[in-house]
């Protein structure tokens, strides 16, 4: 866990040279990967505010050098997280565009916004002793007794900046959060900033026809696919989009905004359309033969399959050989998403354990508390539809697992006036996400979450995609089922 410097103790070090290389005093100051010109640039700012202040070393106390955001990667130079503040600066060693120091400053100050605290975000370009300032979605040059000003008063933030950014606010779903898609109130992490960079210039220098991106739900591979289809269509390319899971709300108004998006039922008419690239999403729900097709007619085209083999559609569903067949054709520019960003760290856990309470996580992923999940035991099904009522009254988003569209299953039951099954779910996300286990739910002598009763769909697989939809708060009622309800407390009080 990074911590606050003096920045002029970092300054000290470096007229010291075997000090600042020492292995030991690097990690304790957490300056690993802080580069050389970063230092001296660093140093030259010392000097600057030395000059006009000798008195107050409040201008030099309580800095983050190199300051990531936890599992976005989003880094910063130099940032003093106060009470009330953020003071950001960004370290230049050379003069360089305007309009470069501009679009890094705005980004930056993007990033803080979420925080709800006054931001300054400043641009030091050292060779040239020029300070920048960002205000009002412009750029300014400033004097430095300017910021010196700012700096005099520090009165620190009490908790360790790690606690104050959610991930949540800075990665949306394109379906559920569209107009700020549109208007790109959104950030990738650095890797998938890397990935889409790569996609399109291996498009552009026309390297590589065929493309895959895999990951998890959490993963951020929904926002990722989309923002590469935008820029794609900036850049005049003629972009069809192949939705293979249920249309949603956010589908329909990127649709009247002119994007061509058409469910998988269509294939024949979009057979037709003269398109630069089709995009096929949540191919995993493809068979083998609809991927055979859609190879022949573009064979000489751009296709990028994004996918995820764990949210297939049924038992019957090709999701293995098709994505294995994906990522064969898509050799060299095959890219997998590993990292969850969407889940807290509680709910993750939780996910795992509840499927397999036996499963040893490390202590690392273990959370301190429990505070965004809950639980309510019912007895019948009118307590619960009563109960499910007043919860969707209350802001929250009830999925049920998916069920036959042509026989009676017993979790048909529990589908009650919910529109959104897990499967209609994929691809989207919500902030309040409350989910039903029913009776049928059982653990094998393994020690494994299983189910009884008949169903078409898999309740283990349905469960799975309803539970990763979940931003912030997840609320599980339990019904009539005793051992899995204990189970939970088990998990949920886990020391």
């Amino acid at each position: 866990m990074q911590r606050p410097v003096n920045l002029l103790e970092i300054c000290n070090l470096f007229k010291e040279k075997e000090l600042l290389s020492d292995k030991h005093i690097k990690e304790f100051l957490q300056i690993q990967n802080v580069k050389e010109h970063e230092i001296q640039s660093l140093c030259l700012l010392c000097q600057e505010f030395k000059k006009l202040n000798n008195e107050n070393f409040n201008i030099f106390e309580g800095y983050y050098i190199n300051y990531t955001i936890p599992q976005i990667g989003k880094e910063f130079d130099l940032v003093r997280f106060e009470k009330n503040r953020i003071i950001n600066i960004e370290l230049k060693f050379e003069e360089i565009a305007a309009n470069k120091i501009l679009k890094q400053l705005q980004r930056n100050y993007h990033y803080f916004s979420p925080l709800n605290k006054e931001i300054h975000c400043y641009t030091f370009v050292a060779t040239q002793k020029k300070l920048y300032k960002y205000f009002k979605g412009e750029l300014k040059e400033i004097e430095t007794p300017n910021l010196l000003q700012e700096l005099r008063e520090f009165e620190s933030e009490q908790r360790h900046p790690d606690t104050l950014f959610t991930p949540i606010n800075y990665l949306i779903s394109p379906f559920n959060n569209t107009q700020s898609f549109i208007d790109e109130q959104y950030f990738l992490t650095n890797y998938q900033e890397q990935i889409c960079k790569e996609i399109l210039e291996k498009i552009h220098q026309k390297s590589h026809y065929i493309f895959s991106i895999s990951g998890q739900a959490g993963t951020g591979k929904t926002l990722l696919t989309y923002h590469i289809a935008k820029k794609l269509m900036k850049q005049s390319y003629k972009v069809v989009i192949v939705h293979c899971a249920s249309l949603n709300e956010g589908i329909y108004k990127l649709r009247d905004l002119k994007w061509n998006i058409y469910p998988i039922k269509d294939f024949n008419h979009i057979k037709q359309i003269q398109a630069d690239i089709i995009i096929v999403d949540e191919s995993q729900r493809i068979s083998v033969k609809q991927l055979k097709e859609i190879l022949q007619i573009k064979e000489n085209g751009i296709l990028i399959f994004s996918h995820d083999v764990h949210q297939r559609l049924n038992r019957a569903n090709e999701a293995k050989e098709v994505t294995q067949a994906i990522q064969k054709v898509a050799k060299g520019a095959d890219y997998k998403l590993k990292n969850k960003i969407r889940h807290n760290k509680e709910i993750a856990y939780f996910i795992k354990k509840i499927f397999n309470p036996k499963n040893k996580e490390s202590q690392d992923s273990k959370p301190k508390e429990f505070k965004n999940i809950s639980l309510y035991y019912a007895n019948n099904l009118q307590d619960t539809q009563e109960y499910v009522n007043f919860l969707i009254k209350e802001k929250w988003k009830y999925i049920y697992l998916s069920t036959s569209l042509h026989t009676q299953e017993k979790l048909s039951q529990v589908q009650f006036s919910s529109d959104t099954s897990s499967h209609q779910a994929i691809g989207q996300e919500w902030d309040n996400i409350v989910i039903i286990i029913t009776e049928d739910f059982y653990y094998t002598e393994e020690g494994r979450l299983s189910y009884k009763a008949r169903a078409y769909y898999n309740p283990l697989e349905t469960l799975f995609q309803a539970l990763t939809r979940v931003r912030k708060r997840l609320k599980l009622i339990i019904i009539n089922n005793p051992d899995i309800y204990k189970k939970c407390v088990e998990i949920l009080c886990e020391s």
